[in-house]
């Protein structure tokens, strides 16, 4: 099983993380889980506000100048989202640097209010909506880095 195969400090913490509120059905069921760890197996993530004690997972999907970066909330993120808001945006400018991206954007599922905040808190500015583009057929809102225009111009 590919979550045995790996010795990483954010996948365990993923995997141990307590879920965001404990009163509602797991938010990464099945697919969503595998593909979240995927991501971290693959890709660029980290675990805030550190791996021993994760209150959300932040990771970059980097493809050719162009990335997503997403995040999975877990229990404590409230509680500790003043910590971690300042550890995103370090993290967001400092990705866009290291990958030379152009273009850098997160996508929110459509109606979710908190992550469309979160996304703007961290620097993303909305850009549109994409219809049907969630992994369960949802609409979702496109947050860009404002750094982008500058440097794809």
């Amino acid at each position: 099983m590919i979550e045995t195969m790996n010795n990483n400090p954010v996948l365990t913490a993923f995997q141990t993380m307590a879920p965001a509120d404990p009163s509602v059905p797991p938010a990464v069921p099945g697919q969503a889980r595998d593909f979240i760890i995927k991501q971290i197996i693959h890709f660029p993530s980290i675990a805030l506000p550190d791996a021993q004690n994760p209150a959300c997972i932040v990771g970059i999907i980097p493809m050719g100048g162009v990335a997503e970066l997403w995040q999975y909330n877990g229990a404590g993120f409230r509680r500790q989202a003043p910590v971690i808001l300042g550890m995103a945006q370090g993290l967001a400018a400092a990705m866009y640097e290291i990958f030379n991206l152009h273009r850098m954007e997160m996508r929110v599922r459509r109606g979710f209010e908190g992550g469309g905040l979160w996304a703007r808190r961290i620097g993303f500015e909305y850009e549109t909506t994409l219809k049907r583009a969630g992994s369960r057929g949802e609409d979702m809102d496109i947050y860009l880095w404002p750094h982008t225009t500058e440097r794809g111009e």
